[in-house]
């Protein structure tokens, strides 16, 4: 399976966007590489992000943010959970502990573990993280997005996937976290450590197509 993967940078990142992409060229993908942000703007970063991943041949495309904590194995991992995904849509690779919706996320997280759940989907893109498109769907996601500039990046991508009737799914062991230390660009800062339910790095894991909604 052909996947690209381009790293959503700022400049005040710059060891962490390279530490990320040593990684990543260890690894499986068909296409490492890092987008700079020029203009201070998460949606404009993103959206140059998901263009150049338009233009290379692959089945499949990732955009991390810079914050992320990524392990060895994410492209092994990463091609499996694609390839049990019950449809074909939109995958966030980070289910968060905080903010939005915690409830009902964790409600979710907790059905979903009990009956050995490799996802769950949710009506919404919930965190911006480590998204995963069909390729050949970018465009289209874009052409949604672009003009919902009231809203945040992953929100519009979000929103634009609803429109398009892409469901949207969430893998139950993230295959990402957040590196918290960091702090937020954009004001997201909460009380409480940004982290995933369930992160293990360094891990093979098994996959399945079940999955619990969180609404």
């Amino acid at each position: 399976m052909k996947i690209g993967v381009t790293v959503m940078a700022h400049p005040k990142r710059r060891d962490e966007a390279y530490a990320l992409f040593d990684i990543l060229s260890k690894q499986g993908f068909c296409d490492v590489s890092i987008t700079w942000d020029s203009e201070n703007s998460e949606w404009e970063t993103g959206s140059r992000a998901w263009e150049y991943l338009s233009e290379v041949k692959s089945d499949y495309s990732l955009v991390l943010q810079d914050d992320t904590v990524i392990s060895e194995n994410l492209y092994e991992n990463l091609t499996n959970a694609i390839q049990n995904i019950p449809n074909e849509g939109i995958l966030s690779l980070y289910l968060g502990r905080v903010k939005p919706h915690r409830g009902a996320v964790q409600m979710a997280f907790n059905h979903a573990t009990s009956l050995g759940c490799s996802y769950v989907s949710c009506k919404k893109l919930l965190w911006g993280p480590a998204i995963v498109i069909p390729t050949n769907r970018i465009q289209a996601v874009l052409s949604e997005a672009k003009p919902l500039d009231k809203y945040l990046y992953d929100i519009r991508l979000g929103m634009a996937a609803s429109a398009l009737k892409m469901p949207i799914y969430y893998t139950t062991q993230s295959l990402v976290d957040h590196n918290d230390e960091l702090g937020s660009l954009i004001g997201h800062q909460v009380n409480q450590k940004r982290c995933a339910h369930k992160y293990q790095p360094n891990v093979i894991k098994s996959w399945n197509s079940k999955t619990v909604k969180i609404f």
